[in-house]
């Protein structure tokens, strides 16, 4: 699929949207059902790293119903293959999916992890949704058509939102000791 042939039209962002949507949905309910079962530590970059039994059920998953949808747009996930494409290689349009983001918190049985997935072209992020499985929440935006929770439109005020009073959550990427 090429730009000009398959996003020029809104119905395209629409089907992504929807995909996605829906995909935020299922990911959302085996979230919320699986919670801290079938994880052992990853093979990833930090001990901190899990991978679950749901991620890699959701992102076999998330592959498959994008491949029958998009066929010929590739996806790069998190579990199965985190290779995305450097900017020499890469390709007009991808899906990028985390299955569970936040794998650690899932792993305890915190409520604080998500489903992501992305739909990229060149310029950047063009659909994306986020399931916030515990609040029952999916979060939805594509470019130029805003954001939305639960099919509602969400509106930020100008300049942002203040930082003060908040928490800002990071893991490194290795197991130094953070410089700052």
């Amino acid at each position: 699929m090429t730009l000009t042939t398959g996003l020029a039209g809104s119905a395209f962002i629409s089907k992504a949207l929807e995909t996605a949507g829906n995909l935020a949905n299922d990911a959302a309910e085996v979230i919320s059902a699986t919670a801290g079962r079938g994880a052992r530590p990853g093979s990833g970059y930090t001990p901190y790293d899990w991978v679950t039994d749901t991620d890699h059920t959701l992102e076999r998953h998330t592959r498959r119903v994008l491949a029958r949808e998009f066929p010929g747009v590739p996806v790069i996930g998190e579990e199965l293959s985190w290779a995305g494409p450097d900017s020499s290689d890469r390709p007009e349009l991808f899906w990028t999916v985390d299955p569970v983001d936040g794998a650690a918190n899932y792993v305890a049985g915190l409520p604080w992890c998500s489903y992501s997935l992305a739909l990229v072209d060149r310029q950047g992020p063009l659909v994306g949704v986020i399931a916030d499985p515990y609040r029952g929440q999916i979060y939805a935006a594509a470019r130029g058509r805003g954001m939305r929770a639960n099919g509602a439109p969400i509106h930020l005020p100008l300049g942002g939102m203040p930082l003060a009073g908040g928490i800002i959550c990071t893991e490194l990427p290795d197991a130094s000791r953070w410089a700052g």
